[in-house]
C-alpha cells in the first residue's frame, strides 16, 4: 500500500484491512477452485518426468508427486506440481513441473 494513504472515514477499514480481506477471500476462492489431478510415486509415470530447477533438495524418488488439474482452456502450459515427502509428509516443492510440450 502507498504511504500517503488519506486516513479512512469513521467507521470505515483501512486500506490496508480492506487490501488483507481482499487477500484472504481471494485465497479461499482460488482453493475452492484448485482439485488434484493425481498422485504418483515416480516409478509409476508414463509421462514426461518433471525437470526440477529448485526443489530444497527433494528426491523425487522419496516423493509423492501430486498433479494438479489444468484448466482445459488455458492451451500449452507446464503441469502444476507439488511434491510431499513420503516419510515426513514434508512438502518441498510446489511449483512447475517444466513439462509443457
Amino acid at each position: 500500500m502507498e504511504s500517503d494513504e488519506v486516513p479512512p472515514d469513521p467507521g470505515e477499514i483501512t486500506r490496508d484491512q480492506a487490501a488483507a480481506t481482499a487477500l484472504t477471500r481471494m485465497r479461499e476462492h482460488v482453493a475452492s477452485l484448485v482439485r488434484v489431478a493425481k498422485v504418483v510415486k515416480l516409478g509409476e509415470m508414463n509421462w514426461a518426468i518433471p525437470r526440477l530447477y529448485t526443489s530444497r533438495g527433494a528426491r523425487m524418488e522419496d516423493c509423492w508427486l501430486v498433479y494438479f488439474e489444468q484448466d482445459p482452456c488455458a492451451g500449452l502450459r507446464s503441469s502444476t506440481i507439488m511434491l510431499i515427502s513420503r516419510t515426513t509428509g514434508e512438502t518441498l516443492y510446489i511449483g512447475s513441473a517444466n513439462d509443457e510440450g
